[in-house]
């Protein structure tokens, strides 16, 4: 964005730091020794504040996902007529495929069942009858009762010790038991190793002072050699952390508060080397009887900051010999740098509007870092140029005009279709892998035409398949109608290309399709790093459902298009009805009629 206030990068230096060495050299002999003690000060209680925030932040991030899967899970199961089935565990294993770090989770009713399941798509079904811990807790839990967090507990079936979170099922006000999920302590320590706020800085997190939740550390030790049934936690002392040991030896453990009313607490501890250490803290009580000691610890300098005092007047003084020379230089290189900046913000505008083909590269520079900028822009262009045949770009720049943020995660009413060939596995068997390529390129080009041309968006292809939507993330009233026009033109393009095909002595490709209009959560889905903007919910299984039928309604027919009552009453269409169908996984029977 330019303004008509906008200045040079000349004017800005001459003025601007030129003005500021002034400046501070005319009052840095007064005002020195106080800013520097200010400013060390602050800065020390800045980093500590916004490194203890970030980590507990982090972790709280990192063990909800558990919390909502168990919640998700006692959702499904108190809606089953009796224990989960074959199905329900498939949605449960598709649910905990979102979650990376979480292993485990199962079911556990209140007759004694016990349903364990993991991410490998395999569960085990067996009995908890004769745990008291189990036991005491369905005598204390109420059917309305929310999520509970419950104390470690090691779990002799794996070996682990894990933070489990309960949530209970009930049916007609009645406890039939909880769902469970948990994160295991070496997964933990594995993410607070990768949350160390500083370079240098160890984090942890302890129940008490005695017993070790996750610390780096425990990566590199047999952790189950220092747990078991009575023992779920390793004590502090398995681990070879002399600051942390030195902490909880200490007769005193006061805190010194960082910053007035703040909750984070700090220590400071000298290693026996005679090293200055820093430990921070904070107490988190939401997961365990125990609060949990939340915090890190790194080397004193880590966190205090360069002596700004001296930097200041080590500045005006060079300052007084040099300020004429510099004033000058600063002119010259402010015209010389310029020209590179401009040229790097013009390159910069045309990504922005995902303009890669057109962009040119940055002109070389005799400054070493612009020539690097250079360089990067150029791979980040190559990068995002094959990124783009990944990724919806017309789904990413609806998201930039309309704002919507990555995190967003919204229930929206929208239209899906699904597609699929049938018989495409055979047909691939009788051609090559160049070959099979090219009919799949092909018929998604046609497929992605009509659907962009409604304004749709492609959300995967699976194999020969295909799912797309209307409705989010922009707006669309109409996105019954849009979704119904698109699947009759693609209908269309899929029968005159089998014309062609026909005519070349290729084999036809019958496609199915299905249309299914109904309330989903829309947003992005994913692991931190790698998130896709999808549709989540019934209606999604429901328009795969549809799509399927096709197969015994129509089985020879080059495209047969069928959609739900909800999507042609919500288009406004007079369309033939097929009959009324049972969808597996969905009670009650839905309407399907036929548009193509």
């Amino acid at each position: 964005m330019t303004s008509r206030r906008d200045l040079p990068i000349t004017a800005i230096l001459m003025l601007g730091v030129g003005g500021i060495v002034l400046t501070a050299l005319a009052s840095i002999y007064l005002l020195g020794l106080l800013v520097a003690i200010r400013n060390t000060t602050d800065l020390t209680t800045l980093r500590a504040e916004r490194s203890l925030d970030g980590l507990t932040r982090a972790i709280r991030l990192h063990v909800a996902p558990a919390e909502a899967h168990a919640r998700h899970a006692a959702g499904l199961v108190a809606g089953l007529d009796g224990d989960p089935g074959p199905d329900a565990i498939d949605r449960l294993h598709t649910t905990m495929a979102l979650i990376p770090h979480l292993r485990h989770a199962g079911f556990l009713g209140v007759d004694g069942t016990y349903l364990r399941y993991g991410r490998s798509g395999r569960y085990e079904l067996s009995t908890w009858t004769g745990d008291e811990g189990v036991a005491r807790l369905f005598a204390t839990m109420a059917p309305d009762a929310d999520a509970l967090w419950l104390d470690p507990a090691y779990l002799s079936s794996i070996r682990r010790t894990v933070i489990p979170v309960v949530v209970p099922v009930s049916r007609n006000g009645r406890l039939v038991g909880v769902t469970a999920a948990g994160v295991t302590l070496r997964e933990l320590s594995r993410f607070v190793y990768d949350l160390a706020p500083e370079a240098s800085g160890t984090a942890f997190i302890l129940r008490g002072t005695s017993q070790v939740i996750a610390h780096p550390n425990l990566l590199g030790i047999p952790i189950e050699n220092h747990i078991g049934p009575d023992r779920p936690l390793p004590d502090l002392a398995v681990l070879d952390d002399p600051i942390l040991q030195a902490f909880a030896d200490s007769e005193s453990r006061a805190p010194w508060v960082i910053g007035a009313g703040q909750r984070a607490n700090a220590r400071f501890i000298t290693s026996e080397r005679g090293e200055d250490h820093i430990l921070l803290w904070e107490e988190l009580a939401d997961y365990d009887s125990v609060p949990w000691m939340v915090g890190f610890h790194a080397p004193a300098g880590a966190l205090e900051g360069a002596n700004v005092w001296t930097r200041l007047i080590g500045a005006a003084t060079v300052g007084l010999v040099l300020v004429a020379l510099a004033l000058a230089a600063l002119f010259l290189l402010g015209r010389y740098i310029r020209r590179p900046v401009r040229e790097l913000a013009r390159l910069s505008l045309q990504v922005r509007d995902l303009d890669f083909s057109s962009a040119p590269t940055a002109r070389a520079s005799l400054v070493r870092e612009f020539n690097e900028a250079s360089d990067a822009f150029a791979r980040m262009l190559e990068g995002l140029t094959l990124f783009a045949t990944f990724v919806p770009r017309a789904l990413v720049l609806r998201l930039m005009r309309s704002g919507t943020g990555v995190e967003l995660s919204e229930q929206r009413v929208v239209t899906v279709m699904f597609t699929d060939i049938a018989g495409f596995t055979g047909m691939s068997e009788r051609l090559s892998a160049g070959e099979v390529a090219g009919v799949l390129n092909r018929h998604f080009a046609l497929l992605n035409h009509g659907i962009e041309h409604e304004g749709g968006t492609v959300d995967k292809y699976i194999g020969d398949s295909m799912m797309a939507f209307w409705g989010a993330p922009e707006d669309q009233d109409d996105h019954a109608a849009r979704g119904c026009r698109a699947v009759r033109a693609i209908a269309d393009a899929v029968r005159a290309d089998n014309l062609e095909r026909r005519e070349r002595g290729d084999e036809a490709l019958r496609l199915r399709i299905g249309v299914h209009s109904g309330p989903v959560i829309a947003g992005t889905i994913g692991a931190p790093g790698r998130v896709n903007y999808t549709l989540v919910g019934d209606t999604v299984n429901v328009a795969n459902r549809i799509e399927q039928l096709g197969k015994d309604i129509a089985p020879e027919d080059d495209v047969v298009v069928l959609a739900s009552g909800e999507t042609i009453a919500a288009a406004g269409l007079d369309a033939p009805e097929v009959g009324a169908f049972d969808i597996r996984g969905r009670a009650g029977r839905i309407t399907v009629f036929r548009l193509a």
